[in-house]
């Protein structure tokens, strides 16, 4: 496992490298083996809680900065003991916790841009669904990205409560952390050719929850419509799928409910789901 994070072989190394995507320039740099890495690429619109997100619209241009920087991580629960041996900096990176972790780290082998049809595999982390972070130290993947000659991408999305809150009662669907998975995929698809990308050769793969989640979005691939194709190619589960049915909505209803008391609210009033909504009454 590497003992630096990304971030800190990108800011002690001056090269940089500007890539077009379809909204605007991207600038990432080398790390110390020569792969290329992009960090915290935006994928969507910031998501309002509980809701679905939404894919970046047309015209939408990413702020002119370099990406180069671990500045944040998905807002999550600090008990996690199955990694209890690990500084929690080297499971979620060196940056804060946020609403938004809609975001995707790239990781581009050395002879780009010479060579242009790379195959892509596309990783989600695993964490119980309540974990985790594209900028685990156990994510990074400079060295098989070069070794292998492949694009690897990490995505972020949203977990815990944030990512899978659900209730029939109040109308809340949940799987949005699934959604915001597909979401990623779809933007790999449309912009990995400006990294040297085969966008006919996206792999999808996951490790525990991430396998899992590879599973579901399996699922919601074969109940596309006639002639809607799914963002990616083929997919690897590395551990763990689905054993049973997923619950539904009014069988996560307790769950919903032990939240809300657990926050002093009342999970029948009319207005929780605004109230859960609301970052000034219920911080991260």
């Amino acid at each position: 496992m590497a003992e630096t994070h990304l971030q800190e072989e990108l800011t002690r190394n001056s090269a940089r490298v500007v890539v077009e995507t379809a909204y605007g320039p991207v600038t990432g740099g080398k790390v110390d083996n020569g792969t290329i890495v992009f960090l915290e690429i935006p994928y969507a619109l910031p998501p309002r809680r509980f809701e679905d997100s939404k894919p970046l619209p047309q015209g939408y241009k990413y702020e002119e900065k370099e990406y180069i920087f671990e500045s944040s991580y998905g807002a999550q629960p600090r008990n996690d003991g199955q990694a209890a041996g690990m500084r929690f900096e080297d499971k979620v990176g060196l940056g804060e916790p946020t609403e938004n972790p809609l975001f995707l780290n790239i990781h581009v082998p050395p002879s780009f841009p010479s060579r242009k049809d790379f195959p892509v595999k596309v990783y989600i982390h695993g964490g119980f669904l309540q974990f985790g972070s594209p900028h685990s130290l156990t994510s990074q993947a400079q060295y098989i990205a070069a070794e292998r000659s492949e694009i690897w991408v990490n995505i972020g999305y949203r977990l815990s409560a944030f990512g899978f809150l659900a209730s029939e009662k109040h109308g809340l669907t949940g799987n949005y952390g699934f959604k915001d998975q597909w979401l990623a995929l779809e933007w790999v698809r449309e912009n990995i050719p400006a990294f040297g990308g085969a966008p006919d050769a996206i792999q999808v793969t996951g490790l525990s929850a991430g396998a899992h989640s590879v599973h579901q979005l399996l699922h919601h691939a074969s109940l596309l419509p006639e002639g809607k194709r799914a963002p990616f190619a083929s997919a690897v589960l590395q551990s763990n799928a689905i054993l049973v049915d997923p619950k539904t909505p009014k069988e996560l209803q307790p769950q919903f409910e032990a939240l809300c008391r657990a926050l002093d609210l009342d999970p029948d009033a009319e207005d929780v789901v605004e109230t859960l909504r609301d970052p000034s009454k219920i911080s991260a």
